[in-house]
Parts: C-alpha cells; structure tokens; sequence
C-alpha cells in the first residue's frame, strides 16, 4: 500500500517538474525574476526585495542600501552553489556563513549534522525537508535547505523555497515533533505547502508566457517606432533589468532612441520603472516582474 508521504512525493516531484518544463518555454526574464524572487524570500525581503535586486544590479547611481546590499550577498552566495554543485562539493555550515550568516558553535555543529545525515538516495526535496527540520531558526532552515538543493544541482527548486504554505505555528509544532520524536507530519505539511507553491507559480509563468504572446500585436500599433522598440522588449526580456544607457549601448542606439522606446514600452505595459526615480531609472520586463509579484 502506498503510504501518503509516498504519495505526496510522488505529487511533489510531478508539480516541480510541471513548473520545470513550463519556466523552460518562458521568456528568459521570467526565470530570472522567479530567483530573485526566491533569493528576496529566504531574506525576508518579499516582492520589495524583488524589486531592490534588480535596481541594485542595474542601478547606475549611488551605494547600494542596507536591504540591496544583503539581496545581493544572496544572489552571489546562490550563484556560486550552483558552481560548486559542478564539482560535487558537499554542503556545509560554513557554506551559509559566506551568505552573511554568523552561527555560534553549537548551531554550526547542529547544521553541519544535519546536512551529513540527510539520506544519500534521498530525493533533493525531501532532504531539504529533513534538514530543514533539524534547524530551528526559520530562516536559518529554509537557507539550509535551499543548499541541500544547490549541492544536489537542483538550483530550479529555489524557486519554491521556503515553505511559504506553512503556518509558523503549525511548523514549529510539527519540525519540533520530527526533531525529538523522529515522527509526525512535518514532511506531509511542507510537500503540501511545496506542491501548492509550485502549482502557483506554474500558473504565474503560463500568464507570463501567454502575455508574452501577445506583445507583437501591441508593438505593431506603434508603426515605424516599433522597430527599436522590439529591439529593447526583446532585450529586456533577456535581463533582470535595463538602463536607458546600457540599453542604448547594447543596442547602439542613441540615448534619446533608448529613452522613447522605453517610454513606449512603459506606455503599452510591457515594461515597468522599478525605482520611482526621475534620473537612473531602471526597467523590468513587466510580465516577469508581475509574475513574480503574484507569488504574495
């Protein structure tokens, strides 16, 4: 007979691999905006956070804020897993500590056990699950199990993590009950949030998608101006944001050209100013960015 934790798994793994393979046929900047989306989400920072990284790798002016400067710690830090993920290295405490983490010894020992002791054969998801549950600290145990998912390759899980079905309740209860009993249903309680999350976010990059569709209908009203204004959505959909002078430089457009294509872009929806700023504003390709915002 199969067991519900099997049954659930098998669930999981089919919805993330649904999400896989719909996010594969959607313009490259949707992909982009769901990590940094994931990236924001393991700091706490939401669809705020999503917005500061992207101005913070395209903005042209000024230090970045306190919030930008932690996202982008993140983003690094997650950049550089997936490198080691390549070479096979093993996951670590002191991997988290080079995110910005400071653990004490007792905690660095404790992450370190759990990451060692997560079942080999195990499937990726439900050793971040089992990692997560050994680690107290919310936001300590989705970074730890967003690791266990780098280590593994699985880069394309983060955009599911952290397990933001769960009540912070009903999780500590349940993660609390798997840690000094080794049972309860803490594994059914974050497949369920997993599977929910994956769901929604498959339905995001389909509206995403299909917007996308629909783009060349609407830049073909603008006539002979939708020739570089093409050039700029096609750009933008390729990157987390643009400038309007990296784009006049990568498309070697003249700054005013860049500037009215821009607008354009703006005017008809497919792009959106992510700053509020009047001088060194930066664009996001407006279907990644809303897909990524209907995430909560």
């Amino acid at each position: 007979m199969v067991s519900e934790l099997d049954r659930q798994s098998e669930e999981a793994a089919d919805e993330t691999a649904r999400f896989d393979m719909t996010i594969r046929f959607a313009p490259r900047a949707v992909g982009i905006a769901f990590r940094l989306r994931a990236v924001s989400d393991l700091c706490g920072a939401g669809t705020k956070g999503t917005r500061s990284l992207m101005t913070a790798f395209e903005g042209m002016s000024g230090i970045p804020s306190p919030d930008q400067t932690e996202l982008a710690r993140w983003s690094r830090f997650m950049d550089e897993e997936e490198r080691r993920a390549m070479s096979g290295a093993p996951p670590s405490a002191s991997r988290l500590e080079r995110r910005g983490s400071t653990l004490d010894a007792s905690t660095r020992a404790a992450i370190d056990l759990a990451l060692r002791s997560a079942v080999p054969r195990r499937p990726a998801l439900l050793r971040s699950i089992d990692v997560a549950a050994s680690i107290a600290d919310h936001s300590l145990a989705d970074a730890a199990a967003a690791l266990v998912l780098c280590a593994e390759g699985r880069i394309d899980r983060l955009w599911l993590l952290p397990f933001h079905g769960v009540e912070p309740a009903a999780r500590d209860a349940s993660v609390t009950q798997w840690r000094t009993e080794g049972s309860g249903d803490w594994p059914t309680i974050a497949l369920g949030a997993l599977i929910e999350r994956a769901r929604t976010c498959r339905a995001a990059v389909v509206r995403a998608t299909e917007s996308s569709v629909r783009e060349d209908d609407s830049l073909s009203e603008l006539g002979r101006a939708s020739i570089s204004a093409r050039r700029a959505l096609c750009r933008n959909g390729h990157r987390r944001a643009v400038t309007m002078p990296s784009l006049a430089e990568s498309l070697e457009l003249s700054r005013p050209a860049a500037a009215d294509a821009l607008d354009r872009l703006t005017e008809l929806g497919l792009a959106a100013e992510i700053t509020g700023r009047k001088r060194d504003r930066v664009y996001a390709y407006a279907a990644a960015l809303s897909a990524a915002d209907t995430l909560g």
